[in-house]
């Protein structure tokens, strides 16, 4: 369920994400938002203020924030 989620919220567009909302809970899109690594920085962002989410919640930005780029 997560990979589908997941991956239809990445992969999909305003259809795909209509269809989610259809066949899964509000509480399942959630949960998938909160623990997924596999956003793209869009579908992050768009989770994070379509579900009025943190980024202290979601794993994505947890991830980035931990990460060390060097930026030149």
């Amino acid at each position: 369920m997560k990979y589908i989620i997941s991956r239809l919220l990445t992969e999909g567009d305003m259809n795909a994400f209509n269809w989610i909302k259809q066949h899964y809970t509000r509480d399942e899109i959630i949960e998938t938002a909160k623990t997924s690594r596999r956003f793209n920085p869009l579908t992050a962002n768009f989770l994070k203020y379509y579900y009025n989410l943190k980024e202290e919640e979601m794993i994505y930005y947890i991830n980035i924030k931990n990460m060390n780029y060097v930026y030149y």
